[in-house]
């Protein structure tokens, strides 16, 4: 069972547990029940993952912070999903320079029709030495942050587990 916003163990994610830190109590118990009486219906289908998102907001810009947790990431390129136009935002990194750019019409695999911000970082992250993208609002729209996917092969970005602060 979990009960706060420790990470799961590599090992552990190929079990089935109870998640009550992000599900609640009530979600919790039915699970527990479903599962003593033999009754689990539950797929699990968290993967490991390396990286992890903190996205945090002051003023109108967000700031979405991407970590390494226990190994250097050679492949630092990122998408960040937004249902904005790229005239309601502006963007930038840390250290200034990138490649990329804002995408529209990106079709996600269940069918959604998002915007995206290409990222590709000029160095890998390291443990410890996360990079940052600013994304600040224009005027009086609020940026709304779907997610943030990273590549596992040249045709398929997964979504990258998003902390709380």
């Amino acid at each position: 069972m979990r009960l706060d916003s420790s990470l799961i163990p590599p090992i552990l994610l190929q079990t089935l547990y109870i998640n009550l830190y992000e599900h609640g109590l009530n979600v919790a118990i039915h699970q527990a029940v479903d599962v003593i009486s033999g009754n689990d219906s539950t797929i699990i289908n968290a993967q490991f993952s390396n990286l992890q998102t903190k996205i945090s907001k002051e003023n109108n810009t967000i700031t979405i912070e991407i970590s390494a947790i226990h190994f250097l990431e050679p492949m630092p390129v990122f998408l960040v999903l937004t249902r904005n136009k790229e005239s309601d935002l502006t963007f930038k990194t840390q250290g200034g320079s990138f490649w990329g750019g804002f995408n529209s019409n990106i079709k996600l695999d269940n069918g959604e029709v998002v915007n995206a911000i290409y990222i590709k970082f000029p160095d890998n992250i390291i443990p410890g030495f996360p990079q940052r993208i600013f994304i600040t609002e224009k005027g009086d729209t609020q940026v709304q942050i779907i997610g943030v996917l990273h590549p596992v092969n040249e045709n398929k970005y997964i979504p990258i587990p998003i902390v709380k602060n």
